[in-house]
């Protein structure tokens, strides 16, 4: 060991660290080592598996509110967001999930189920297990439970369908309405899309994708590799620094 030491690091001098920090063999063996390091515990202790599946979510915006400011409609398209990814979270689903899978709720909210890209569009439900098999019929669970769930709690909130009424139909009339009237009546449709329980009535949902579920190591080999390779190059550069003085005896 002291004789590989020794090979790495050159040239001899007095400044130990710049001679580390100059010397380019410590480095490039400590990484080469380290990365097969990082392959042989990915392939020995390998990441458990994550499947995803993927629900489609549509707001349908521009038919719920045809004529509205668009700092409106982004505050009714968050509000949205928020209740749908509290009925991916919630108690009635995470619970169907556990009945129908045979985890226990804890585990599924502790990290074995993911929730990834809660906007509209493409929602990814993600899933983890040591078994690949057992990674998908999670996701897929989740998924389809969701959904049902999320149909189910889609509520008509009479005082901010008159309020979407009302605006859509004097926009679609030619009304003239002043900014006094327009901060009014956003500030009146904002209280009723928070005081609403259900979800929109224009929202869309469809299960996209719950078989054969693209699954992959939860971290990639690359990561490993990266890992073990800037492991192994500080090391080495600190060993070769400490057996000392730069030179070992």
């Amino acid at each position: 060991m002291k004789r590989f030491l020794n090979s790495l690091l050159a040239p001899d001098g007095p400044d130990v660290l710049g001679q580390v920090l100059g010397a380019w063999r410590p480095w490039l063996a400590g990484a080469l080592l380290g990365a097969l390091a990082g392959w042989a515990v990915f392939a020995v202790f390998p990441p458990p598996t994550r499947a995803q599946a993927s629900v489609i979510v549509d707001f349908n915006i521009e038919e719920s509110w045809v004529y509205f400011p668009e700092r409106r409609l982004f505050h009714f398209l968050e509000r949205e967001v928020r209740k749908l990814e509290a009925v991916a979270w919630s108690d009635a689903v995470i619970e169907q999930v556990a009945v129908q899978t045979g985890h226990s709720v804890p585990d599924l909210r502790g990290g074995v189920l993911l929730l990834s890209q809660p906007q509209e569009g493409e929602w990814h439900l993600l899933a983890e297990s040591r078994d690949p098999a057992e990674a998908e019929a999670l996701a897929a669970a989740w998924a389809q439970t969701f959904v049902t769930e999320a149909r189910l709690r889609v509520g008509i909130s009479p005082e901010l369908e008159a309020l979407r009424a009302r605006v859509n139909t004097a926009y679609a009339n030619g009304e003239d309405m002043d900014a006094e009237t327009l901060e009014r009546l956003g500030a009146e449709i904002g209280a009723a899309i928070e005081a609403a329980q259900g979800l929109s009535p224009y929202l869309i949902l469809e299960v996209s994708q719950v078989r054969h579920l693209p699954a992959e190591p939860a971290t990639s080999r690359g990561g490993y590799l990266l890992i073990g390779s800037l492991a192994g190059a500080l090391l080495l550069a600190l060993a070769a620094l400490f057996r000392g003085g730069g030179r070992v005896e």
